[in-house]
């Protein structure tokens, strides 16, 4: 099907043809719309059926996580503690891996503001300490199959330089007064009353 129109440079009439993504669709019956909500249910139960077999392959590679009999060192400590919880689901051991991961931050922290020269208020330093452990074990939590086969204090350390370097933009907002202006500002506006 051919379209003519004038041209605005010219008086000529010029050729159109229909837009190429145009593609009338033909009604579907009721028996190919049924096939088809078929085919979607086979879908979802195949989905279903990966699940199944990712949480099955999650809790195989679990089993092959490492285990300390006698841990001598908070590395094995946490380790074991990550081992009771992925494979037996102990919440006792969620407890004491976010206890002691916070301990170790806590150093790592102390460390890295000692190397930095940065300096925290304590309110400060416990926020820090805090998102550098949410940081790290909320993984456990949001990717399925995750899991620490060798160094925890490095992925702890990784933790602490991600909240030691990392600015949000409200952050920054903060920044720009020192306690010392703040300060002033305020003895005046008292003044002023």
């Amino acid at each position: 099907m051919l379209f003519t129109c004038r041209s605005w440079k010219s008086a000529e009439p010029c050729q159109k043809k229909p837009a190429p993504f145009y593609i009338p669709q033909r009604q579907k019956t009721n028996s190919e719309i049924l096939v088809q909500r078929m085919q979607g249910l086979s879908r979802n139960k195949r989905i279903q059926e990966v699940g199944k077999e990712t949480a099955r392959q999650t809790i195989e590679s679990a089993v092959n996580l490492p285990h300390f009999d006698a841990p001598q060192n908070d590395n094995e400590r946490l380790l074991n503690y990550q081992y009771d919880f992925l494979v037996n689901g102990s919440q006792e051991a969620w407890g004491n891996l976010w206890k002691l991961t916070e301990a170790t931050a806590g150093r790592m922290l102390a460390h890295g503001c000692k190397l930095r020269n940065i300096h925290f208020s304590r309110e400060e330093w416990e926020d820090k300490r805090a998102e550098a452990v949410m940081y790290l074990l909320r993984r456990y939590k949001t990717r399925p199959g995750y899991r620490i086969e060798a160094d925890f204090p490095l992925h702890i350390w990784y933790a602490v330089k991600h909240v030691l370097d990392y600015k949000r933009k409200c952050d920054g907002l903060v920044d720009y007064v020192s306690g010392a202006e703040l300060d002033a500002i305020i003895e005046s506006q008292n003044e002023d009353l």
